[in-house]
């Protein structure tokens, strides 16, 4: 049998291979697009992570700067200003307390200055400088999974004003000022305190036995030495009220030692007096006194009182004793008694301290070296005298005596009414002023004499007056 051979099998198209081969592909771009999908949820869920982390750490940071700020400015707005508070009392209180003791303008004023820098530096208070700062909202852009972060404000103190450098600056120029009127208020403590000890020196060891009260001297001693132990300290070596204090304890135990020295020659003159038979504790006296001479006029007076036999006090000024010497002299030795009326007549309340111890003891040496006689006596002219000018005339020696009857010759330098005046309104225990200065009163003073002997008086120097 012939076999016949199998027909050839059928051959795929190009179609059917290409349906078989690819669908491996559209796996692959499946797993591809899933996986891109997943790496960029992880990518924007890290970086969502990371902006939160930043933005939670700004929060931080702000709110960590807005309280370190304002502990900070706490601390400032307390100490600062305080510190400068204090300074300006201090400094004020010092100012009122040197008024009188340091009068040097270059010392004084830059304290004032210094002064009212500070306090126009705090007359609106001390003010905090803020500013603001923001945290700006978080948003996260994924639609799948929403999520915020709000915006965040802080405020963060960044200083006051005045500026702590600023108010410090003047804490330091105050007290630095007041340093410098400090010491020199040291320095004029120190400087009384060894005034008052450098006079009440020779005033304690001059006056032994010439005192009724020993407990004078005896507390002077005390005075000057707590003086003496301060006095070694140095400038500063004891507080300022310390020197004040033992200074005024010199001072005073000093015009209380010559006090009781005047005192005591006064009495021994009253009783000198009395002895010459002059009482006038019991018969009417008058004494005549004449100020501002010697001058021109003044020998022609003294030959009057020589003629009448009359005793009178002589209040000399300085200057015209030191032109008319030969003059002070003859009145001195011719009985009278010579007192001081100041070296060129100024009203003594007007000057300071040491301007009124010049012009009494310039007076005293000049009397002293042309008459050998050394004045106990002062009349202050115009009759200007307090406490302060009282005080230091005691302490130069010098018993103050005025007048209470004024003839007014000064003004009228009429002879008839001077006389007029002197007559009519004398009394036991006036004392008369006139003036040796004026030609019309001279002329008036035989009458006067007359007159008033005439009436029972008896003339005598004003030392001599009952108390």
């Amino acid at each position: 049998m012939t076999s016949v051979p199998d027909p050839p099998a059928p051959h795929a198209g190009p179609a059917g291979r290409g349906r078989r081969g690819w669908w491996w592909v559209g796996a692959v771009v499946v797993l591809l697009v899933a996986g891109g999908v997943v790496l960029a949820g992880v990518l924007e869920h890290r970086s969502w992570v990371a902006a939160v982390a930043r933005y939670d750490a700004q929060v931080a940071e702000q709110a960590d700067a807005a309280e370190e700020s304002l502990t900070r400015v706490e601390a400032q707005e307390v100490v600062h200003p305080a510190t400068l508070a204090a300074v300006v009392v201090t400094g004020r209180t010092l100012l009122a307390a040197s008024e009188g003791q340091v009068e040097d303008p270059a010392v004084r004023e830059p304290l004032q200055s210094a002064l009212d820098a500070a306090d126009a530096l705090r007359e609106n208070g001390v003010e905090r400088a803020t500013e603001e700062r923001t945290v700006d909202a978080l948003r996260r852009p994924n639609p799948f999974r929403p999520a915020t972060r709000p915006a965040r404000h802080v405020t963060v103190v960044t200083g006051i004003s005045p500026a702590p450098a600023e108010l410090d600056d003047a804490a330091s120029a105050v007290a630095a000022s007041a340093t410098t009127v400090a010491d020199a208020q040291q320095q004029w403590a120190f400087d009384g305190l060894q005034a008052a000890a450098t006079d009440g020196d020779p005033v304690l060891t001059e006056s032994a036995g010439l005192v009724t009260d020993e407990g004078t001297r005896t507390a002077l001693a005390a005075a000057l030495a707590a003086a003496r132990t301060s006095l070694d300290a140095g400038v500063g070596g004891v507080p300022v009220a310390q020197s004040v204090a033992e200074r005024d304890a010199v001072t005073s135990a000093t015009e209380a030692v010559w006090s009781d020295r005047l005192a005591r020659t006064l009495e021994l003159r009253r009783q000198q007096a009395r002895d010459s038979g002059i009482d006038c504790t019991v018969q009417p006296c008058v004494a005549l006194t004449f100020d501002d001479g010697p001058g021109v006029e003044t020998e022609r007076l003294l030959q009057v009182l020589a003629e009448k036999h009359v005793p009178a006090t002589f209040f000399l000024v300085g200057r015209n004793v030191e032109a008319r010497p030969a003059v002070a002299r003859a009145a001195a030795e011719a009985g009278h008694l010579l007192a001081n009326h100041t070296w060129d007549h100024p009203q003594l309340t007007t000057l300071d301290d040491e301007e009124v111890r010049r012009e009494l003891e310039r007076t005293q040496e000049v009397i002293t070296n042309a008459t050998g006689q050394t004045p106990d006596v002062l009349r202050p002219p115009y009759g200007d005298v307090d406490d302060r000018v009282r005080s230091i005339a005691t302490r130069t020696g010098l018993r103050v005596v005025l007048w209470n009857l004024d003839t007014e010759d000064w003004r009228t330098r009429n002879t008839d009414e001077t006389r007029r005046r002197a007559v009519e309104g004398a009394r036991p225990g006036s004392v008369v002023l006139l003036h040796d200065i004026h030609a019309s009163t001279i002329d008036a003073v035989p009458g006067i004499i007359d007159d008033l002997r005439a009436q029972g008086y008896l003339l005598v120097t004003v030392d001599q007056m009952a108390p």
